[in-house]
C-alpha cells in the first residue's frame, strides 16, 4: 500500500513538472491580461497611464507590442494621429490623443468605446464600477445626485454636460446610448440638455456607450525654462528661471519680477472682472504691478501666451540659442 502510494505521487509530481515545462505555454492574450491594469481613476490614471507616465513614448514603451500609432477620431469628422492600445481586441481598446500644442506631456483624450454594451462592453471599469453598459440609473447612484446631459442623435449626443457637484470627476466624460424599444420622443432628442431622473428618459433605458477621459494638464513650468527671443521682435527677449522672470532688451536686463504658477486660473487677478480664464495660468509679480498670463501653448521651443484683461493679443517665442 505504501509503495502504491509512493508510486502515485512521484507520478503526480513528474505529472506537473512535464507539464509546466512542456506544456502549453501562455498566450498572447493571457500575457495582455497579466501586463494590464484596466483599472481607471479619472484624472489620475487609466491602465498603466498615469499623471506621470503619460507621454506618447511612455505609452508606447509601457504597452509595447500592445500599441501603435494610428488616427483617432475626434469630432465633427476630425481626426489626428494618436495611440491605440490593444487594437485587435474591442473589449480591451484604448484610444489616446495628444493635443502637443495643449499639452504634450498628458493626453487631452483617452476613449474607451468597447464592443458595445450588447456585445460584452469592455474590461475596463471605473473604481467604482462604472463600465460600457451601465445603466444611467446607476450612474446616478454613484454619482449621488441627477446629472446633465445631451439630448440625443446629434454629433454630442447622450453626452453628460455637469455632475452638479456630485462624486463623479469632471476628468470622466460618459456618453450614453438608448436601447429601450420604445421610440423616443423629440423631447430627448437634439441640442437640448436633459437630468437623468427624467422619467421618460428612464424608460429609454439609456446606458453608458463610451467612456472618454482627460487628465489636468502637466506643468509645463519645466518646459518653459531658459531664454526665449520675441517672433515679434528679436532684440526683445525673456528668460524664465528660479521663479523669477527676466526681461531683456538687445541683451541688457530691463525688468525682473517673481513668477507664480496658477493652474486653472483660479487668482482674482486672472478673472479680468468677468470670468475667470480658462486653462493654466502663470501670474507676474512686480513691485507696483500684478498680471496674470494665460499660457496657450509650450511645447520645450516654443511659447505662447497672452496678457489676461487686454486685447488678446499673442505672444509668441521662440527658444534662443
Amino acid at each position: 500500500m505504501k509503495r502504491y502510494l509512493a508510486i502515485c505521487i512521484l507520478s503526480a509530481v513528474l505529472s506537473a513538472l512535464i507539464y509546466s515545462s512542456c506544456g502549453p505555454a501562455a498566450s498572447t492574450e493571457e500575457e495582455e491580461v497579466s501586463m494590464a491594469d484596466f483599472a481607471i481613476v479619472p484624472g489620475e490614471r487609466v491602465g498603466l497611464i498615469t499623471l506621470d507616465n503619460s507621454t506618447q513614448a511612455a505609452v508606447l514603451t509601457a504597452y509595447g507590442d500592445s500599441a501603435r500609432i494610428d488616427s483617432i477620431y475626434l469630432v465633427e469628422g476630425m481626426t489626428a494621429p494618436g495611440v491605440v492600445v490593444f487594437p485587435d481586441n474591442p473589449l480591451k481598446m484604448l484610444e489616446i490623443y495628444w493635443d502637443q500644442e495643449i499639452d504634450p506631456l498628458r493626453p487631452a483624450l483617452v476613449r474607451i468605446s468597447g464592443a458595445g454594451p450588447a456585445n460584452g462592453g469592455s474590461v475596463w471599469n471605473t473604481v467604482d464600477g462604472i463600465t460600457i453598459g451601465t445603466s444611467l440609473e446607476e450612474v446616478e447612484q454613484l454619482n449621488g445626485k441627477p446629472f446633465d446631459l445631451y439630448g440625443f442623435d446629434w454629433d454630442y449626443g447622450g453626452l453628460v454636460t455637469d455632475w452638479n457637484e456630485g462624486k463623479q470627476s469632471p476628468y470622466l466624460h460618459l456618453r450614453f446610448q438608448l436601447t429601450g424599444q420604445e421610440e423616443a420622443p423629440s423631447t430627448v432628442l437634439g441640442e437640448t440638455v436633459l437630468k437623468s431622473n427624467d422619467p421618460v428618459l428612464r424608460r429609454l433605458k439609456p446606458v453608458v456607450a463610451v467612456i472618454e477621459l482627460s487628465f489636468p494638464r502637466s506643468d509645463p513650468m519645466p518646459l518653459m525654462q531658459g531664454r526665449w527671443r520675441s517672433e515679434e521682435d528679436p532684440n526683445f527677449e525673456i528668460e524664465i528661471k528660479d521663479g523669477k522672470i527676466r526681461h531683456y532688451i538687445e541683451g541688457e536686463l530691463l525688468l525682473e519680477n517673481n513668477i507664480e504658477v496658477d493652474r486653472n486660473c483660479k487668482n482674482t487677478v486672472c478673472s479680468s472682472g468677468e470670468a475667470p480664464a480658462l486653462g493654466w495660468c502663470f501670474i507676474e509679480k512686480g513691485a507696483f504691478d500684478v498680471q496674470c498670463m494665460l499660457l496657450l501653448s509650450c511645447d520645450g521651443t516654443r511659447l505662447e501666451y497672452t496678457l489676461v484683461g487686454s486685447t488678446g493679443k499673442v505672444l509668441a517665442f521662440a527658444k534662443a540659442k
